[in-house]
């Protein structure tokens, strides 16, 4: 699949129309090299019908108030207990196989990495693709007792919400880390040949 570097700081000056997926990875500072010109240009990009896919940092960014491409918020965000960061545990999740991000996948159960301290409260506005149960749902590594589990229970991993006519697809841990999370891949590929140009598209329909 053919795909073009770009580096930040010239990407309000670069002509997105001739792109129909960007790619945000883990990392922050993107509004500081970006400005309000380039925060404006994304996101007049993905409402006429680009796939906007945001990794860890990257989609943490998406989620700022002076961005606000996505309306997801973080658990603790607005007031209540916080979570704990933890170095990494993996935790057993439901998927949605209908919806366009879930093609390919059997079960409707996959097991995720989870790692830092930023759990999303689900979205509202879009689907939520891969989400927590209730009650305990690690698998192996590391938790604090009392916070960890607690606070991931009922959110979500892996979100899209629909932006006009384009989706932000935002990756609570980066399934490209280290190459390491082969059960994500396949959602990693959804999200880059599917979300351009799919408006709510299930497998229902």
């Amino acid at each position: 699949v053919k795909f073009t570097p770009i580096r930040l700081d010239r990407l309000a000056g670069t002509e997105l129309s001739r792109f129909n997926v960007l790619i945000f990875p883990d990392g922050d500072g993107y509004s500081g090299v970006l400005g309000k010109g380039g925060i404006d240009k994304v996101k007049e990009w993905v409402q006429k019908g680009g796939a906007l896919v945001g990794l860890e940092g990257g989609a943490q960014w998406l989620t700022e108030k002076e961005v606000g491409i996505s309306e997801v918020k973080g658990v603790g965000e607005e007031g209540g207990k916080k979570p704990l960061e933890i170095p990494g545990a993996f935790f057993k999740a439901k998927i949605d196989t209908t919806h366009f991000l879930g093609y390919g996948y059997p079960k409707e159960e996959i097991a995720v990495p989870v790692m830092g301290g930023t759990f999303w409260k689900p979205t509202k506005k879009g689907s939520n693709v891969v989400s927590f149960g209730k009650g305990k749902a690690r698998l192996s590594g590391f938790v604090w007792e009392g916070n960890t589990e607690e606070l991931l229970a009922e959110t979500a991993y892996v979100i899209d919400e629909p932006t006009g006519r384009g989706h932000a697809l935002l990756f609570q841990n980066d399934p490209t880390f280290r190459v390491m999370w082969a059960g994500l891949h396949r959602m990693f590929w959804n999200a880059l040949l599917f979300g351009s140009g799919t408006r709510g598209v299930t497998a229902e329909n």
